[in-house]
C-alpha cells in the first residue's frame, strides 16, 4: 500500500480512514490494530515533546485537533494511554474550533491586541466560512 501511494498508483482519501474505523468498530482485528497503532504513534510524538519540555509531572494540556479524533475511543483511548504512561497529569482537550483560530490569536497577541474581545466572533465567522465553502 505504501509503495502504491508513493508511486501514485493509489491516492489516499478520507473515505479510506472512515472505512478502517468502521471495520475496526465492527470487530476486524487488523483494522483495530491499524487505528490503535496510529494513535500510539501520535501519542509517542506527543510524549517526545512533553519530555523535551520537561512537563512529565505537570498538568500539561494535550489538544486533540483533527478529524481522526472523531473516530472515538478506538483512537483516543490508546493515544491517551500512551501519553498518560509518561504524563499522568495530562489534560485532554478536544479542539472545537478550527485550528486557524489559534494562529490568529497568536498574531493578535504579537501586536498587543486583546484576542479575548473578538474570539467568539472569530470562531463563529470561521465556522460559517468553512460551512459555506464545504472544506
Amino acid at each position: 500500500l505504501i509503495e502504491g501511494i508513493d508511486q501514485l498508483r493509489y491516492e489516499p482519501s478520507a473515505a479510506w480512514a472512515l472505512a478502517v474505523f468502521q471495520a475496526g468498530y465492527s470487530g476486524d482485528p487488523v483494522a483495530r490494530e491499524v487505528v490503535e497503532w496510529s494513535a500510539r504513534e501520535l501519542g509517542a510524538s506527543a510524549v517526545a515533546v512533553i519530555r523535551q519540555l520537561d512537563l512529565e509531572n505537570e498538568p500539561v494540556e494535550v489538544i486533540e485537533a483533527g478529524s481522526l479524533f472523531k473516530g472515538g475511543t478506538l483512537y483516543t483511548d490508546p493515544l491517551r494511554q500512551t501519553i498518560q504512561a509518561t504524563a499522568a497529569n495530562a489534560i485532554f482537550i478536544r479542539l472545537d474550533v478550527p485550528p486557524v483560530i489559534g494562529g490568529i490569536v497568536l498574531a493578535m497577541q504579537q501586536i498587543d491586541l486583546d484576542a479575548k474581545l473578538v474570539r467568539a466572533q472569530l470562531n463563529e465567522s470561521t465556522n460559517q466560512l468553512i460551512h459555506q465553502w464545504g472544506t
